[in-house]
Order: structure tokens, then sequence, then C-alpha cells
């Protein structure tokens, strides 16, 4: 492997050992013959183990010993491996970590001398479904990037979120033997042929939702009749639940925590020593971070931090830098087919918004070094203009009329308003401010630059493997039904006339004939804020508000433009920060 490991078709992870190995078995056509029917356990002949006869299928008493039915596969009853309950194999090293590693010791093993092992075991770890041997040399070796990924790796990453189904209702993966057609195994869920047109609110969603056009999910057969939906699984819905039935006093709690900040410019510690909350109540509000309001406040920090958990991938979503792109790919990895459509009153999303999220669950992502945090910047100038366009000036007017907000004020008179405390909403608020970057910066892994939006978010995308998978069969656009943008369906990938709109193929991907972004082209989302700068600033208002109204957020706007891939959040922060000096970044891609 550590020669050729792009020779390897299949990856698994020993943690997932019922997964893989089903998936694994039914791919080379071995499990619905023999590895679904492979009884673990047996009759001891001559009361030794080398010669054990098996427990015959027709013994009336198999159904006393657990079901042990399939290789490799977990005890339906207790979540074990049979083999392990079978033979008492197993050593319970898992259990054990604590009580024979120091913390030390530990690090010393993964960083030092398994550090390579640590390393690939990790991006497996990442899938869900078996990995690919040539995807993990690519994120491992820069040299391994040009290798050609298989169709059957397209297939298994297909299966990345569903792989993730209950033992009764895996689904089963197209083996070489299987001749069924190959029209749409490789496709997304919100790709494959449309075959309802009903909208429904989600049947998981548990509050009353009104114009089911817009807040529904529609197209999507899963949405109405899975109580799992928008999740792959029961299971994974089970480990990403919300608070449900809050207690008087947590509500209390966050009412009088959940505050604006005194002013645009929150503290900024950029590396602020990690919170360690004792107390998993889950009723208790989650204080991740200090000096800031904690999570769950409706237009806080964290109001626009999505999850991706097959992935486990966590991205800070800011106004006027590409949310709502971000927000319809979310819902296109959740297969939703009315992806393309206006996304932010989608009652499927609020399941994957981390302010929803139990506070002990909160705290679990927050604190757990496997799930990958990002965040991408924009100039604060350009940002700035385009809220004003938007919410202000020439398409604005109405929105924020009862600030005093109207089309009649100037940018000039708009910039005056916002340097009095106290005028900060999300969508003029610093971009430092959003997830607690300004003091954890160092918690995130990468940092983008939104004028490299193409090239970043592929990289990201591959990072946590989702590129392959869903990021580069994204489809900007869509064909219009009923009420306008809240029911708008995908283009159809057999559609001839794909090609005319300059195959806009790949969530932020430029279009091939027209050097923009497709989700410019596909929404018209786009104000064009970059190309009015002159129009609007003069040279004193640009220089005010980079370096004053938004000084923190150019200082690390710049940093991160200097960079054509990537930024490593501890990175900036010890370039930022003298106290952060001492952060090191061991993520590598």
């Amino acid at each position: 492997m550590s020669e050729r490991l792009d020779r390897f078709q299949f990856i698994g992870d020993i943690e997932r050992n019922a997964e893989h190995t089903r998936e694994l078995l039914q791919h080379v056509g071995l499990w619905e013959s023999h590895g679904e029917h492979f009884v673990n356990g047996g009759i001891k002949l001559a009361n030794h183990k080398c010669s054990m006869k098996p427990i015959l299928s027709d013994d009336l008493t198999l159904d006393k010993m657990p079901r042990h039915i399939g290789f490799q596969q977990n005890d339906v009853y207790r979540n074990v491996t049979a083999h392990n309950t079978a033979y008492g194999h197993s050593r319970g090293s898992k259990t054990k970590m604590d009580q024979f590693y120091t913390p030390e010791l530990l690090t010393y093993l993964r960083e030092e001398l398994y550090a390579t092992d640590y390393k690939l075991w990790k991006l497996v770890k990442r899938n869900n479904g078996l990995s690919d041997g040539k995807m993990l040399a690519a994120q491992l070796s820069p040299k391994c990037q040009r290798l050609p990924i298989s169709q059957s790796a397209l297939a298994r990453n297909w299966t990345e979120s569903e792989s993730k189904l209950s033992n009764s209702t895996f689904p089963s993966l197209k083996s070489k033997n299987d001749t069924t057609s190959e029209s749409f195994v490789s496709l997304p869920d919100a790709l494959k042929p449309i075959t309802s047109e009903s909208c429904c609110i989600p049947i998981s969603y548990k509050s009353n939702a009104s114009d089911v056009l817009c807040k529904g999910t529609c197209f999507t057969e899963r949405a109405c009749h899975d109580g799992s939906y928008p999740f792959a699984s029961a299971v994974e819905k089970a480990m990403y639940p919300t608070l449900e039935n809050p207690t008087q006093k947590y509500k209390q709690d966050l009412r009088r925590e959940c505050q604006y900040p005194p002013s645009l410019v929150p503290p900024m510690e950029w590396c602020q020593t990690p919170t360690i909350d004792q107390n998993n109540d889950n009723q208790t509000v989650a204080r991740i971070i200090r000096n800031i309001p904690p999570t769950g406040c409706g237009t806080g920090a964290f109001q626009n931090l999505l999850i991706f958990p097959s992935a486990k991938l966590a991205f800070c979503g800011i106004p006027k830098v590409g949310i709502t792109q971000w927000i319809q790919f979310l819902r296109f990895v959740a297969g939703a087919k009315d992806y393309p459509s206006v996304p932010h009153y989608k009652t499927d999303v609020s399941f994957f918004r981390f302010n929803n999220l139990d506070p002990a669950v909160q705290k679990r992502i927050w604190e757990d070094e496997e799930w990958t945090f990002a965040a991408f910047l924009r100039d604060p100038a350009e940002r700035l203009l385009s809220a004003y366009l938007d919410k202000v000036g020439e398409d604005g007017g109405r929105f924020f009329k009862k600030q005093g907000l109207n089309e009649t004020m100037t940018l000039e008179k708009f910039v005056d308003f916002l340097a009095t405390p106290d005028n900060a909403t999300s969508y003029w608020r610093p971009q430092t401010f959003s997830c607690g970057m300004s003091e954890r910066l160092d918690r995130f892994q990468f940092i983008g630059n939104i004028e490299n939006a193409a090239d970043h978010t592929r990289e990201l995308l591959q990072y946590v493997g989702l590129w392959n998978a869903h990021g580069k069969q994204f489809a900007h656009g869509g064909v219009m039904k009923g009420k306008g943008m809240c029911t708008v369906k995908p283009i159809p990938v057999n559609d001839v006339e794909l090609d005319k709109r300059s195959l806009h193929l790949g969530f932020q991907q430029k279009g091939v004939h027209a050097h923009v972004s497709a989700a410019n082209t596909a929404y018209n989302h786009s104000k064009e804020s970059k190309s009015k700068m002159e129009e609007y600033y003069n040279p004193d208002m640009l220089k005010f508000v980079r370096e004053k109204l938004y000084g923190v957020d150019f200082k690390l706007w710049a940093l991160v433009s200097q960079n054509s891939k990537l930024s490593r959040g501890k990175e900036l922060a010890s370039k930022i920060s003298s106290r952060c000096s001492h952060a090191t970044d061991y993520t590598q891609v």
C-alpha cells in the first residue's frame, strides 16, 4: 500500500466492519450467495476449536443465539460483532485506551511512530462507505492527483450517504455480476429521475409550517414517507437531534445571553484557550466560546453554521459570501430534488443548522477534531457594497425600512449608519464574528477566498470526500415550476440543452465558455458589486471601510488572498496574533 495505494480499489475501516464488509462482498458478488448466510460460532467436536461443526440452518436453538447471521455483521440485539461474541476473540482494546495510554504517549504513537498509518486511517474514517485507493492517494500526495477515478468509485461514493442505513434496510450495491442498467447508478439522489410531482413538509419536522411550496420539499418521495429524511438513515438522524421541549430555565438563560455585541467589533483573541464544559446536560446552553453570545441564538455568531454529517464538515456560511449556494448544495447532498429552489425557507435545512442542534451535540461536534470547520471570506468593502445594493439601494429599499433604511440612502450615509454602535445585523456584521472565528480561528482547518471559489470549493470538498460523489455532479440552475423560485426542478442529466448552458456542472465551478461562476449566470444572484466599486466608493470612504469599519476583516482577508490554495486557520492566527504563534497545524491535504 505504501507504494501502490492506487492499486487498491477498496480500503475499509474496521470500526465500520459490518457495513464495509457487506459493501465489499456485494461488489464482488459474494454477499447474497455466501456473506449473508455465514453463521458465526458452531458446535464443538471433541471439545476442540480445531474441529467444529456449523450450526444447522434448521436448528431451532438459533433464535436463542441473538441470530449471529452474516459475515462480520453486528449482533442485532447487542450491537457487537458476532465474531467477538462467538469466540471471545476481542480484547476490548477500544474501551481500554484511557486506561493504558497517557495523552503524550497517544500523541507520540499517532504523530510519530505510526504517523503515516494514522494519516491514512483518518482519511478512510471520513468516508461512510469504502474508500477508493486512488482517491486516498490523491489526497495524500500531489503526484497522485491526476490518477483517473473509476466509475465503480463514483458508484461507491454515491452510496456514501445511503450506506449508513440500518442492517435490515441496507441497499444493494451494484456488483460486477449485476446486469441491470447503469444509467443512474453513479448519480446522487437529487439528480435521479423524478417520480413524484408533490411537495410536502418533511414528516420528521414536528412543527406546523404553512406554505408547503416554499417551505416544503418538492419532487422528493423520501421527504413525504421516510421519517429519517433529510438524514441518510434513522441511525444518522439519532446522532444529530435538535433540542425539543426546552425547559423554562434553558429558555431564560438563552434569552439573557443572546444579545448582539455592543458594536461591530467583537473581542478578538483568535486562539482563545478551548472552553471545556463539563456539564453534559442537554438543557444547558452550550458556551463553546467565551465573550460572544452562545450557540442557539437565532441571530448570533453560529446562525449560519451548516453541518454535513456524512462528511463531518461544518461550513460557516456568511451572508453575501455565497451562503445561498452552499445551502443549495447542502440540500443537494441530502437528496432534495428541488435543490435549485431558493433554499432559505426550506424546513429540511433546519435539521442541519448547528444552532438548532441539541447543546450536547453542538459541544461534541465542536470538540471533535475529526470534524472539519471551514469558511470563505470576501473583500469586506465589496461585501458591504453587495449588501447595500441588495438590502438598501437599487433592489432593496423595503427590507430594512423599519431601521430607517430606504432606497434614498446613499452608500456614504449607510457607512455612517454602520459606524454607529448597535446597528449590526448578519448582513453587515464583520465576517470574523461569524461562527466564532474572531476567538477560535485556530479551530478552522480551512479558510477560503470567494474570489477563488471554484478552486477552493473543489479543494475543500475533495478533502472531506464530497467532491466525486456530489460536488462535481452538481448542476446549477433548473427548470421552473409552480410558485416561482420555490419549486425548481434540476436540469435532467440527459438534457441535450445542457451543452448550450456553458456546461455549468460542478458546485461553484466556472462556465467553460463564460469565465464567470455558474451560480451567477444560473440565478442572476450577483449584484456585480466588484465592477461597481469605483462607481460607489471614493478613495477616502474605501480606506475608512477597509481600515476602520472592517479593519480586522480586511487584515484577515488580505492574508487569505495571498494564498492560491485554502489557508489554514492556525497559520493565519499565528500571523495575526503573536499569542497564537504556538499554534501548530497538523492538517494535511
